[in-house]
């Protein structure tokens, strides 16, 4: 069972792909009466859907170097990045050509990150780093920055807030990869989790 208030957007994550199926949705209205009504779709075949997952913007180690945004393809077939770029408030940087098979991690981090030996929490050996000069033209702001993600063709992909106000040591992270980008409580303070499953 999936609730949403009026007007919110909601995701149905899990349903077979290229497969007919039939939904049974009851909407409540403000006096407590309940309509029902079904229908049926067509899910559409495998696609990878890469999703802005997690930031660090205000690291206990030094900035800009020990930043990173932290991506993940919650889809079902391999997303190729290459000509993707990630839009930040003072500009747009462009990602390296990658491949990130389904449900697997990788960190947007510039060249003077230091994976291990910080104060930071350090991402699982192993994930890959995607490494860009900079984010923007100056770095993620300590007071959050709104962010964007878009493929090869100019489609925005993923979105993330500048809200929640990034915290010392803290991350910024979506509550789940399937969380919609429209509603402010998809993103939460968090405890860093970079290149695994965000943690609450």
């Amino acid at each position: 069972m999936l609730a949403a208030a009026p007007g919110d957007p909601f995701v149905i994550a899990g349903l077979p792909p290229s497969t007919e199926i039939l939904l049974d949705v009851a909407a409540l209205d403000t006096a407590g009466a309940v309509r029902r009504t079904l229908f049926t779709a067509t899910t559409l075949p495998p696609k990878p859907h890469v999703v802005l997952n997690e930031v660090l913007a205000h690291p206990l180690g030094p900035k800009p170097a020990q930043e990173w945004v932290e991506i993940v393809n919650d889809g079902s077939a391999t997303a190729v990045l290459d000509g993707y770029v990630l839009t930040v408030a003072t500009g747009v940087t462009p990602l390296p050509p990658a491949t990130l098979a389904p449900g697997a991690f990788a960190l947007v981090v510039t060249s003077g990150y230091m994976a291990e030996g910080g104060p930071d929490v350090a991402p699982p050996p192993g994930t890959p780093l995607l490494t860009v000069p900079r984010f923007g033209k100056e770095g993620l702001s300590n007071e959050g920055d709104a962010l964007a993600l878009i493929d090869a063709d100019g489609n925005t992909v993923s979105t993330f807030p500048a809200e929640p106000k990034p915290k010392q040591g803290f991350s910024v992270a979506r509550t789940t990869p399937s969380a919609p980008d429209a509603l402010t409580s998809s993103f939460v303070l968090a405890t860093p989790s970079p290149g695994r499953p965000n943690t609450f």
